[in-house]
């Protein structure tokens, strides 16, 4: 129960941390239309719950590698796959994670898109967007709203009822940029790392040009503050192993020795399997806190899974030179730190020996506490 409390103390605090909540509240009363639902008689609880139960069954939940939207849908869509093609009208909004996203001619959404792909496509219409893409095309499609984008290449030839934000680095509107026909009837405001020449006569409102410049050139100081995060991270992890589990630090060598094909398996099924079961949960009406509190723990996990794999590296040399007190065990850890941050920085080689390390560090927490048969 010690161990239990302490964990779930923890536990809490970095949820706190990593997710804080405000809660905003009106009074009811007469004057703001507010009232709250027990004071409605049965007849119209009656009709509020089949309303809703009516909404929950129309929307659409899909995982596929292709999916096209062919017939009308009285609700949402939330989609993941390969290609998604929208051929019918959405009354909802659309929620769509794809490599490759089409709204036809035939396609209408009748609220907000909101979309994460490598190619967009918008031949149709779409009240608001809200996309992040590669690639994005408004092929003689209509936004009856805004457009929010974040993109590389932006081709607009269909048009824009309001305001359009984005960033991209390359801008064009339709096959010639001397269209007379305005596309944009709002604002146009966008990031890049230059100023593109628009056509006076495409935005019928006012032109905001932002630059960005990107030094990908590192400095010393960033070498300096990615290595204290990571040693500070580590010793942290270490000192809440040696508090919630003090055992941990003396196992691990049994782990590493005996069980490496069940901490491979762990990891690689840990770090796969886990985001998949976290995003099923949240699109599922009965169990999406389990969802969320599912994927804060793996990121939590992803966080800590290098410096675990440190700790293992570490107490493993300790236990073969035998040190046993606290100070050479702390000297230790701080020079497999350093080590384990030089190798990461080492390129494309440090990348897939990090992934490694993320894989043997999930693995070793995963081994670790999950019971073992006896």
């Amino acid at each position: 129960m010690k161990k239990i409390t302490k964990f779930l103390i923890v536990f809490l605090i970095l949820f706190i941390m990593l997710f804080p909540i405000s809660s905003f509240a009106l009074t009811p009363n007469e004057e703001n239309g507010i009232m709250l639902i027990n004071e409605l008689d049965d007849s119209d609880n009656a009709e509020i719950a089949t309303n809703l139960d009516a909404k929950n069954q129309a929307d659409k939940y899909l995982i596929e590698n292709d999916v096209s939207i062919d017939e009308k849908v009285d609700g949402n869509v939330y989609i993941i796959a390969n290609s998604v093609n929208i051929n019918a009208e959405i009354i909802g909004d659309a929620f769509i994670m794809a490599d490759t996203i089409n709204i036809s001619k035939d396609g209408y959404i009748n609220n907000s898109l909101y979309s994460l792909s490598n190619n967009l496509t918008i031949s149709g219409v779409a009240y608001d967007v809200y996309a992040c893409a590669d690639t994005f095309k408004l092929s003689d499609g209509l936004i009856h709203r805004n457009l929010h984008l974040a993109s590389k290449d932006v081709d607009i030839s269909g048009k824009v009822q309001a305001n359009v934000y984005m960033g991209c680095e390359n801008l064009t509107f339709g096959a010639s940029s001397e269209n007379a026909e305005i596309l944009i009837n709002g604002d146009l405001k966008y990031t890049a790392s230059k100023e593109f020449t628009i056509p006076h006569n495409v935005v019928s409102g006012m032109t905001e040009f932002t630059s960005v410049l990107i030094d990908t050139t590192p400095s010393i100081s960033n070498y300096i503050s990615s290595f204290v995060n990571f040693l500070f991270l580590t010793i942290l992890v270490w000192l809440l192993y040696l508090w919630i589990a003090p055992k941990f630090t003396q196992n691990i060598q049994d782990l590493l020795k005996n069980k490496k094909s069940s901490i491979a398996l762990y990891g690689i099924l840990g770090l796969i399997v886990l985001p998949i079961i976290s995003i099923i949960l949240l699109i599922s009406s009965l169990a999406s806190l389990a969802g969320i509190i599912l994927l804060v723990i793996y990121i939590l996990l992803l966080c800590i899974a290098k410096s675990i794999f440190t700790i293992a590296l570490s107490s493993v040399l300790c236990e073969k030179w035998k040190l046993q007190k606290f100070g050479a065990k702390l000297g230790i850890l701080l020079v497999s730190s350093l080590v384990i941050w030089l190798i990461s920085l080492i390129p494309y080689i440090g990348s897939i020996l990090a992934l490694a390390m993320i894989i043997i560090g999930l693995g070793t927490a995963f081994t670790y506490a999950i019971p073992e048969k006896k």
